[in-house]
């Protein structure tokens, strides 16, 4: 296999021959790279990139054990930069939760990482034809979606919001977009040898330019014409320390109460109460 890295490339050859610990760290790092292409870095380019040199990467491992592993490190540096945001919740009442913010984070990311591990572990298992991770990794991508009950935020196609690109969501859906970038990276991957790599070499470029243009340019959207609906947002204004005490649920539940049923300049077509907005079980 050292002989296939150093043909892919000096980069992957070192990887191939450097210690295990600085092969993770490699591994985070290239995820925290693709981690790029979420809010609020907004560089979808750096997503695909990251992808095109997993499955490079993931050419050149020697086994099932090694590529899960290295799935799995992919997987935690892109969770842990792309879900960073799960560390704010912890931080409304510091001095009683804000050492658990690292914790969740971390955990978080390690466990989503496993899907990638299994991904890449799968992958290897089939075939070690790049296909095999493509689909294995679009599955590992729809599995965590929905296992024990889901939680599809950072998901590669939430790359694509911003131009001419996000139209494939309605077209095939976020599954099917997160498909068409894993091929992409696949495609971008393919090494270039023999008489055809100058040509294929020049056809990867075109694909990479067409991404950037789908990505990047100004996406023409239509002016948004008013629907003549009025909806109320209603919310109680409870004070974080006073949130969860018993004692406050029935004063809180009050004001939403007199929010709902307040006379207004227009009588509202739709009344929205927050998460969390009545402190005991609903009998249906």
């Amino acid at each position: 296999m050292i002989g296939t890295a150093a043909r892919a490339g000096p980069v992957l050859a070192w990887l191939a021959t450097a210690p295990w610990p600085l092969r993770i760290l490699a591994g985070v790092s290239l995820g925290a790279v693709g981690a790029l292409g979420q809010a609020p870095f907004d560089q979808p380019l750096a997503t695909v990139i990251c992808l095109a040199a997993a499955f490079a990467r993931w050419r050149t491992l020697p086994s099932a054990r090694t590529a899960a592993l290295m799935g799995w490190a992919i997987g935690l540096g892109y969770f842990a930069l792309a879900l960073a945001w799960i560390v704010e919740p912890f931080q409304v009442d510091a001095d009683r939760h804000g050492w658990m913010a690292p914790f969740a984070l971390v955990l978080l990311a390690g466990g989503l990482g496993l899907f990638w591990g299994l991904a890449f572990w799968g992958a290897r298992r089939l075939s070690r034809a790049g296909l095999a991770l493509v689909i294995t990794w679009a599955a590992a991508e729809l599995l965590r979606a929905y296992i024990f009950t889901g939680f599809p935020w950072a998901s590669f196609a939430q790359t694509m919001i911003e131009g001419p690109a996000s139209r494939l969501l309605g077209w095939v859906g976020p599954y099917g977009a997160t498909l068409v970038l894993l091929l992409l990276g696949w495609a971008l991957s393919l090494p270039a040898r023999g008489a055809g790599a100058a040509s294929l070499r020049l056809g990867q470029g075109a694909l990479l330019f067409g991404a950037a243009l789908a990505l990047y340019l100004p996406l023409a959207l239509p002016p948004a014409t008013p629907t003549g609906y009025t909806v109320r947002l209603v919310q109680p204004n409870a004070a974080q320390h006073l949130k969860w005490q018993r004692e406050m649920a029935p004063v809180f539940f009050e004001r939403q109460l007199t929010a709902t049923a307040a006379r207004g300049p227009v009588e509202p077509d739709l009344i929205v109460w927050p998460e969390t907005a009545i402190p005991w079980r609903l009998e249906v």
